[in-house]
C-alpha cells in the first residue's frame, strides 16, 4: 500500500509515517518546506495539492495538517486534501479536533453536531463539513490534546512551564482526553483499514484538567507536579473557551485492537529517544541509537558546510519512505577549536539502511549522557556548553573523551536540533538539547 501523509513534519504525522513503513507500506509525506525531509506542499493551493496526488497515486491519504490560526490550512486545505482523495480514489482518514465542541458536562458521542465557539473550532467544523460533502466514505477521527515525547506541544509547554523557561499557566477548569501519539496513530491506520465512514471519536478513556496533565508530564519527567503553575481560564484572561468536552470513544474502543490507553500509561516509562528539558543539567541513560549521517572535517568558520547536508539528507530518506526516528543532530567527533573538528550531520533511523559513500550508517553508543536543553540563537550555544562543562567538573564527573594529536576524541558529543526553521524562523525561539557522554 502506498500512503500520503499530509502533514508528516509534525508530531502525530510523523507518528503515522513511521508506524506505516514500519508495516511495510510505502510512505510519502508532506510538510511546508524540504527543510524536514518531506515533500513540500502547501494544501491551500488545490492545484498544486491534486498534481502531487496524481503523481503519487496513494492508496491511503491522512490528513493531519492543522494551524490554529489558519483558516485556509483547518478548513479549505481539508477541502483540497478531500479532493484529491477523491479524485485518485484514496482512502482518506481526515484527522479533526475537539475543538468543533463548545463544551457541556456531558461526554460528546460520535455523531454530536459541531458547536464551536471559537475561530480554530469554526475552522476545523467546517473543514469536517467539506470532508464530508466531497468523500463521505472517509473516515473523520475527533481527537483530543495530544502527548508522547517531546514533539508534544503538550509536554513541551508543561516541561518549560514547570521549569520556569516560560511564563503562563495551565488551566484547572478546562477538561480534554488527551492521548498518546503512537495510540492514535496506529487507531488511525486501523481505521483506515476498515470499512468504517463518517465521523468517529478517538481519544484517551480519562478526562483531565489540562494542569492535571501538565502535572503527569512533569512527574514523568522526574520533576515535581506543584512546579507547574496552574489558574483558571478567567484568571488567565483568555476569553470565552470551552471549558469540558469529553469525547465518548466507546465506538472507537470496540472496533480497534489498539488499546486507548490512560494518559498516566502512556506517560509512564519514557522511550529511549526522550531528553529531559531542563533548565539546569542532569543525567539521562540512553539506549543505542542508529542514524544515518554526513561527516566534515572544518573550521569553526566553515561548520555551514555540515549543516547543509541535512536537508538533502532528509530528502534522500523521504524519496525511500524512510521516517526518522527522532530529531537531527550535530555530533562533534574530533575537537580541536584552534584547528580542525571533525564533525557529523546525523538523523536517528528505526533500524539501519543501505546507503551509498559519502553517507553512512552509525550507531550513537549507550551509556549514561550529561544534557541541558538551550531556548535561544545558536550562536549562544558556545556559553551553554563551557557552563555544562563546568558543571560537570564541578561534580567530578568525567567525560567519554581521549586526548589525541589530533584533538579530543569524544564518545558522543551532540547538539539536538528541536526547532524545525521552517516553522519557527526566529533564531531565538530555537531549542537545542547538548547530550555529552560520561565515561564508564
Amino acid at each position: 500500500m502506498r500512503a500520503l501523509v499530509v502533514g508528516a513534519s509534525g508530531h502525530l504525522g510523523g507518528e503515522l509515517a513511521r508506524l506505516a513503513s514500519a508495516a511495510g507500506h510505502d510512505v510519502v509525506g508532506t510538510a511546508t518546506t524540504t527543510a524536514t525531509g518531506w515533500t513540500a506542499v502547501d494544501v491551500t493551493d488545490r492545484a498544486a495539492f491534486l498534481s502531487l496526488a496524481a503523481s503519487v497515486r496513494p492508496h491511503l491519504i491522512v490528513n493531519t495538517a492543522y494551524r490554529s490560526d489558519s483558516w485556509a490550512i483547518c478548513a479549505d486545505g481539508a477541502a483540497n486534501v478531500a479532493l484529491g482523495a477523491s479524485t485518485v480514489g484514496a482512502r482518506l482518514v481526515h484527522v479533526s479536533s475537539d475543538a468543533v465542541h463548545a463544551g457541556r458536562p456531558e461526554p460528546y458521542a460520535d455523531d454530536d453536531p459541531p458547536t464551536p465557539i471559537y475561530p480554530y473550532g469554526a475552522a476545523k467544523a467546517a473543514g469536517e463539513t467539506a470532508v464530508a460533502a466531497i468523500d463521505p466514505a472517509a473516515v473523520v477521527v475527533r481527537t483530543s490534546l495530544i502527548v508522547g515525547d517531546d514533539r508534544s506541544k503538550q509536554v513541551r509547554l508543561a516541561l518549560a512551564l514547570a521549569t520556569g523557561r516560560r511564563s503562563g499557566a495551565l488551566f484547572t477548569d478546562e477538561i480534554r482526553c488527551p492521548i498518546d501519539a503512537t495510540d492514535l496513530a496506529a487507531a488511525i491506520l486501523e481505521l483506515a483499514a476498515s470499512d468504517h465512514a463518517g465521523t468517529i471519536n478517538v481519544a484517551g478513556p480519562e478526562a483531565l484538567t489540562r494542569a492535571d496533565l501538565g502535572r503527569l508530564v512533569a512527574r514523568s519527567h522526574g520533576l515535581d507536579p506543584a512546579s507547574v503553575p496552574a489558574c483558571t481560564t478567567a484568571e488567565g484572561g483568555l476569553g470565552h473557551r470551552p471549558g469540558c468536552i469529553r469525547l465518548d470513544s466507546a465506538r472507537a474502543a470496540g472496533l480497534l485492537r489498539t488499546p486507548l490507553r490512560p494518559v498516566a500509561e502512556a506517560l509512564g516509562p519514557r522511550s529511549r529517544h526522550d531528553e529531559v528539558m531542563l533548565a539546569e543539567p542532569t543525567i539521562v541513560e540512553r539506549s543505542e541509537q542508529v542514524y544515518v549521517g554526513r561527516r566534515e572535517s572544518i573550521t569553526m568558520t566553515e561548520f555551514a558546510r555540515v549543516a547543509d547536508h541535512l536537508p538533502g539528507m532528509f530528502g534522500w530518506l523521504g524519496e525511500r519512505g524512510v521516517a526518522p526516528a527522532g530529531a537531527p543532530f550535530f555530533r562533534y567527533r574530533v575537537i580541536d577549536m584552534s584547528a580542525e573538528l571533525v564533525v557529523e550531520a546525523g538523523i536517528p533511523l528505526s533500524a539501519p539502511i543501505e546507503v551509498v559513500e559519502p553517507v553512512f550508517v552509525d550507531v550513537l553508543p549507550a551509556g549514561r549522557y550529561a544534557t541541558v536543553t538551550h531556548v535561544g540563537h545558536p550562536d549562544e550555544l558556545m556559553g551553554v556548553t563551557a557552563s555544562l562543562l563546568d558543571w560537570a567538573q564541578r561534580r567530578g564527573l568525567e567525560w567519554d573523551r581521549t586526548p589525541t594529536p589530533e584533538g579530543e576524541v569524544w564518545g558522543a558529543r551532540l547538539e539536538v536540533l528541536r526547532t524545525d526553521p521552517a516553522v519557527e524562523p526566529d533564531m531565538h525561539k530555537w531549542e537545542t538539547t547538548l547530550l555529552f557522554k560520561l565515561a564508564g
